[in-house]
């Protein structure tokens, strides 16, 4: 594909072209990694980075960083599977920053998303073009022995694999928050500010993150003036709501933070006790040389009463009855034996779901027929957190924000 002039070419004008075709709103090159995996070429670093021009680590050696930088639009970078589940010793996949106490020669002093948006940026990285990719999965082990459950425990190979997910090695945070919660799994949150916490029961072991060191990434995506951040995956969050009552839970808490931006730098906070709720979240194992939990008290936010859910007859996908931007794809549920479930999707700006082709279409191609609901509002309790949040203001219905210093937006540019 970059091999030469004419390949790179044919690669880019094709497409563009399918990009124009189906109103695509940009391409995501994911390369991992030119010159190094089966197959790959020494000159793929040069062909990627003239593809993208259009003219001493995996990093550096594959990637043109300066060149890159200039010609794209941002990066998403994949900050997470820093450690897997086949690795000896239990590790957590996704930290935000390096253990203490760690020797000069460990290689884990490396294996964290602070080192790498600094090393992207010493090579030549705009800063404002990094998007820092948060893990909505966990990597769980099965350990050697069930008494040794901290970080760096020896293992025996993955862990069981998810009644959903159906991967050794992977849960899906709502797999895990529903161990947690159905299953008595213990939890532990050790390194709260470099790390998302860990559960294990028995010889499982699994770490993850949660809304809390999700904060504390957006808190650094701030201070360092980065472009925002991603997730991967949006179905492997709490989309149902099943755990703790709020629907995808870590990307709206990604999506507020964001939101919030540098004022999440400043908020003051006082200690305080915990409200009673009727849902409590489990608590937490911290180190005996952890410093009081800082709380405040969450407000009371007030939401529309959700309507009636859409019932799926069938496989495949149905217009939503009350809004023609939104759309649901009815699947079937799998080992879970809920049935036919129905989820729930937005088109882009300015287009209408088309059921004639089963895809977003401009408006002028949709007849629009919408249902009048009636909605009350009633004053919704907040939930628990498993962790304490800092307060701060929720707002509705973004997967994914970009942020920066001048609090703008990263525009995609035509094709």
């Amino acid at each position: 594909m970059v091999e030469s002039s004419s390949d790179r070419q044919r690669f880019v004008r094709s497409a563009v072209s399918f990009l124009r075709k189906h109103g695509f709103d940009g391409l995501d090159l994911d390369w991992e990694y030119p010159g190094f995996r089966d197959g790959g070429q020494d000159d793929d670093k040069q062909g990627y980075a003239k593809l993208v021009k259009l003219d001493n680590s995996i990093l550096i050696r594959a990637f043109d960083v300066p060149v890159l930088s200039k010609n794209l639009d941002f990066f998403n970078m994949l900050t997470y599977d820093y450690h897997t589940a086949h690795e000896p010793l239990t590790n957590h996949h996704a930290p935000l920053k390096e253990m203490p106490d760690l020797e000069d020669w460990d290689p884990n002093r490396l294996l964290n998303i602070e080192w790498s948006v600094k090393y992207y940026i010493k090579k030549g990285a705009d800063p404002k073009k990094l998007v820092v990719g948060i893990p909505t999965y966990g990597r769980s082990y099965t350990l050697s022995d069930p008494d040794e459950t901290d970080i760096g425990s020896p293992a025996d190979g993955p862990g069981e694999q998810g009644e959903a997910t159906r991967e050794k090695g992977y849960l899906a945070y709502y797999e895990i928050c529903q161990l947690i919660q159905e299953q008595d799994w213990e939890l532990e949150a050790p390194y709260p500010d470099m790390m998302g916490p860990f559960a294990y029961k028995d010889n499982q072991w699994v770490g993850f993150d949660d809304e809390e060191i999700i904060i504390e990434k957006v808190k650094f995506i701030v201070k360092e003036g980065l472009g925002g951040g991603m997730v991967w995956t949006l179905d492997n969050d709490d989309f149902r709501g099943k755990c703790y009552g709020e629907q995808s839970p870590l990307i709206n808490t990604l999506k507020t933070a964001l939101e919030q931006g540098s004022a999440l730098l400043t908020q003051t906070t006082t200690t305080t006790a915990a409200p009673k709720r009727t849902t409590e979240r489990p608590s937490r194992r911290t180190k005996a040389t952890s410093k009081p939990t800082k709380s405040t008290t969450p407000p009371v936010f007030t939401t529309p009463e959700p309507p009636q859910p859409f019932e799926c007859e069938d496989e495949g996908f149905f217009n939503n009855p009350t809004d023609c931007k939104k759309y649901f794809w009815c699947l079937d549920s799998g080992p879970s034996n809920l049935g036919l479930v129905a989820h729930s999707f937005t088109c882009p700006s300015g287009l209408y779901f088309n059921k004639n082709r089963d895809s977003c279409d401009y408006a002028a191609n949709v007849v629009c027929r919408v249902k009048k609901v009636t909605t009350t509002t009633t004053t919704a309790k907040p939930r628990p957190r498993p962790r304490t949040r800092k307060n701060y203001n929720k707002s509705n219905n973004i997967l994914l924000l970009p942020y920066n210093n001048n609090s703008k937006t990263i525009k995609e540019k035509g094709c």
